[in-house]
């Protein structure tokens, strides 16, 4: 018996094919980039709990952080204990500097890094802001942000009595922050508006990074209703939090902090 030749697809069954794979495709692509950024976040995650326990490991062994100079800042510090590993430097949402220029400081924003110069040469990049109250007290820098008392330092592991609720590391687009409680939440939660003059204190980590797909579209928000978005806060007890935004007021990031009702502007 003579068989006949394979039977081929007709145009409208192409069109019926192709039109199904793209309906899957619509439908299984959002579900992947979700999922690539649930893995990113958790990274994240993970960074802020390295940083974190390198720091508080800094700290109980040789006191205040050091802050050997503007160009070095918590670096050599925090990063000895990791071995230098850079990598965790990064939050996967916000690796890439917001621009490269070697010999400057830029901040970062949502979705960019920082960069920091310490040398005319050397660059580093970071995603994450470390509470400068947990800094010697040298570093003097109630005089550079308008903050108010050096008893405000902690100074040692000792002198943190809320472990579970005071921040070491969190999510921030400067190296260093020194929140206080009267500090005013950022209109813009992409990145700091250099013309507000928001300077080192709760701004620094009211950035609209987790929790939703950050753009510039939140570079002017509503301070007088709830913030949208979340950021990492590691905790001098060593667990790592994801804390909305306006609940970042409710954390001890002082010795002589107190915490507000609510966040100042809601």
């Amino acid at each position: 018996m003579k068989m006949g030749s394979p039977r081929a697809f007709n145009l409208v069954e192409l069109l019926v094919v192709i039109a199904i794979i793209a309906i899957l495709a619509a439908i299984l692509l959002p579900v992947f980039a979700a999922a690539k950024r649930r893995a990113q976040e958790a990274q994240c995650r993970n960074n802020v709990k390295q940083l974190t326990t390198a720091a508080y490991m800094y700290l109980s062994q040789d006191g205040p952080i050091s802050y050997p100079s503007l160009h070095s800042v918590w670096l050599p510090a925090v990063m000895g204990n990791l071995s230098w590993q850079r990598n965790a430097m990064l939050c996967p949402t916000a690796a890439v500097p917001a621009e490269s220029r070697p010999g400057h400081w830029v901040s970062g924003s949502a979705i960019n890094a920082w960069s920091w110069y310490s040398s005319a040469t050397v660059q580093t990049n970071g995603s994450y802001a470390l509470n400068g109250w947990l800094y010697s007290t040298t570093v003097n820098s109630q005089l550079r942000y308008g903050n108010d008392t050096l008893t405000n330092y902690f100074q040692s592991d000792a002198a943190i009595h809320f472990p579970s609720t005071t921040p070491i590391f969190a999510d921030g687009v400067w190296p260093d922050m020194w929140p206080m409680q009267t500090d005013e939440a950022s209109s813009d939660l992409f990145q700091l508006n250099p013309t507000q003059n928001e300077g080192g204190g709760m701004k620094v980590a009211t950035v609209a990074r987790h929790g939703l797909a950050p753009d510039k579209s939140y570079s002017a928000v509503d301070t007088n209703v709830p913030l949208p978005g979340t950021v990492n806060v590691g905790l001098a007890d060593g667990h790592v939090e994801v804390s909305k935004l306006d609940n970042l007021w409710s954390y001890t990031w002082n010795a002589n902090y107190a915490v507000p009702a609510q966040r100042p502007g809601l």
